[in-house]
């Protein structure tokens, strides 16, 4: 679909056909890289312990891109190998919970569903939910 650029009240054919052809680049840019990850792309299986080790590097390297200490990275990556091994890559199942306080090392992989006991209300607060 061409677009139309209206500038200073009259259909400009340069500005338009500019911008279409730049469109159109991009487009053809955006297919041929999906079609190199596709020839790129390995299949992976959960059962091989290689993959596993692929897998965890590969969550390793995008944790490194978020802003956690370095000394952190690789027990989350960890878990992230294990949360979605566990869930047999099906990834609506796998949910994080962030709860306030605690560290890293209070932080484990919960198989099934997590529940939360009580809930602490500072006191003269309401304790109803709203």
């Amino acid at each position: 679909e061409k677009i139309f650029i209206n500038h200073g009240g009259a259909t400009n054919p340069i500005y338009t056909s500019l911008v279409n052809d730049i469109i159109d680049v991009y487009l053809e840019a955006a297919k041929r890289a999906v079609a190199i990850l596709d020839e790129m792309a390995v299949p992976i299986t959960a059962h091989d312990p290689h993959d596993l080790s692929m897998l965890h590097r590969i969550a390793r390297t995008a944790l490194c891109s978020k802003s956690i200490p370095e000394s952190s990275v690789d027990i989350l990556a960890g878990m992230v190998v294990e949360a979605v091994h566990t869930s047999r890559g099906v990834l609506k199942h796998v949910h994080h919970l962030s709860l306030p306080g605690g560290t890293l090392k209070d932080t484990s992989i919960i198989q099934g569903i997590a529940i939360m006991r009580c809930m602490n209300v500072p006191r003269g607060a309401s304790s109803s939910l709203s």
